[in-house]
């Protein structure tokens, strides 16, 4: 496997428009924090382009840009079309509020490579519902159409959360699929773990209270029973990884299959200074190396890290693992029965699906 680059996880901006219960960017939650004196970040797009060559040094290929909503930055249009012309990969996403024809071309017309698009929970009126978008279904709707229209790669991202509808203990993400891909033609899903994890993060959204809040037989079961859907025709398009589920299932079984989160070493997140690479947004005190022209530092005092399930960094970290010593991946991947299948079926999901890809 080609190396791809390191990824960088950027976030543009702490403000959203948007009042998800599950969310600290929540708009009512982050207003009653700037009232008590909080400043909220927005990033300064023309000093990253700047630094873009010392990225490069430090080995990064890959820039996910994230929020807070990144499509509120005014600099959002100006920041992508930038990294796709020096080269990077781009992963971002929206909800969906702010999403017209115009961003729709550009997102097309500059090749961003993945666009997640965040869907609580089915049907889409309970969806708009939660997020406080009721009122702006029709403009949302046609702004999906636009995506099509224009073939932006984009695919729908959804929290395991106590918002979707549950059936006999059990999120109901076979019908949250389901109802999607027949209403709104979406062809890929990926499913956010609900994390666990203490300490400060620069991340508001992690603090999601009593919607992901699950103890360890709960969230077992969640990852259990979204490992058991990837192998029924319903869940053949959920793009998590089979692997990187099961390295997490005998995590909270107590056992280690060997397979580390990369934070730190090959996925890191951009201090607020940005001028810093941190090795995560839960680790956003600690500083990996700073953005100098030089070569990224050896750096492995984030090695063994098990503190959170963050989908962004647990499902890259696999594909990290695999492409860094190939060789030694699958030797000792396929000395391991229980993991053996899988690692065979993810390749194979990879080569079919290209990833993300939408159509």
């Amino acid at each position: 496997m080609v190396f791809p680059g390191r990824q960088l996880n950027i976030k543009l901006l702490d403000r959203c428009n948007a009042a998800c219960s599950f969310c600290g960017y929540n708009r009512d939650r982050l207003s009653r924090r700037i009232a008590s004196g909080f400043k909220p970040h927005q990033l300064d797009v023309e000093a990253l382009i700047r630094r873009f060559p010392a990225l490069r040094a430090k080995g990064i290929g890959i820039l996910h840009l994230t929020g807070g909503e990144p499509t509120m930055h005014p600099g959002f249009g100006r920041l992508v079309s930038a990294a796709k012309s020096a080269g990077f990969k781009v992963r971002t996403g929206t909800n969906g509020s702010l999403l017209n024809e115009k961003m729709a071309c550009m997102l097309r017309d500059c090749g961003v490579d993945h666009l997640w698009y965040s869907l609580d929970t089915y049907p889409f009126e309970e969806h708009l519902r939660h997020r406080g978008f009721l009122h702006l279904r029709e403009r949302m709707e046609w702004g999906l159409e636009c995506l099509r229209r224009y073939k932006v790669n984009f695919f729908a991202q959804t929290v395991l959360s106590r918002v979707l509808p549950w059936k006999n203990g059990l999120p109901d993400i076979a019908g949250h699929m389901d109802y999607y891909r027949r209403e709104y033609g979406f062809r890929r899903f990926v499913f956010s773990y609900p994390m666990h994890e203490a300490g400060k993060s620069e991340h508001l959204a992690r603090e999601g209270g009593d919607a992901v809040s699950f103890n360890g037989a709960e969230l077992h079961a969640m990852l259990r029973h979204l490992l058991d859907l990837k192998s029924t025709p319903s869940g053949r398009n959920i793009v998590n990884p089979r692997l990187s589920l099961r390295v997490q299932l005998k995590e909270l079984e107590g056992r280690r299959l060997g397979l580390e989160c990369r934070a730190g070493r090959d996925i890191f997140f951009l201090g607020e200074d940005g001028q810093t690479l941190r090795p995560c947004y839960h680790l956003s005190e600690e500083v990996v190396d700073r953005l100098d022209g030089k070569p990224l530092l050896r750096d492995t005092r984030f090695r063994n890290c098990m503190a959170c399930k963050d989908q962004c960094f647990r499902d890259p970290s696999l594909l990290y693992e695999a492409a860094r010593d190939p060789a030694r991946f699958t030797q000792e991947m396929l000395g391991r029965p229980e993991t053996a299948m899988d690692l065979t079926r993810d390749a194979w999901d990879l080569i079919r699906t290209r990833g993300y890809t939408h159509v």
